[in-house]
């Protein structure tokens, strides 16, 4: 699951001491693809969480 992959990714990063503002966008926006209940699609719904439709 990739919110599990860049949750654990943004945690060792912290604990590095490393600056984690993109991290922390991307974590964003792959957990707003999920609440948007893209769960079942590829890296394709990331694009969709993040360009609305016209």
């Amino acid at each position: 699951h990739l919110l599990k992959d860049v949750n654990l990714i943004l945690k060792e990063a912290e604990n590095l001491g490393l600056n984690t503002t993109v991290l922390k966008a991307v974590q964003a926006v792959v957990a707003q693809t999920l609440e948007k209940g893209w769960t079942d699609t590829d890296y394709s719904s990331i694009f969709n969480a993040i360009v609305p439709e016209d």
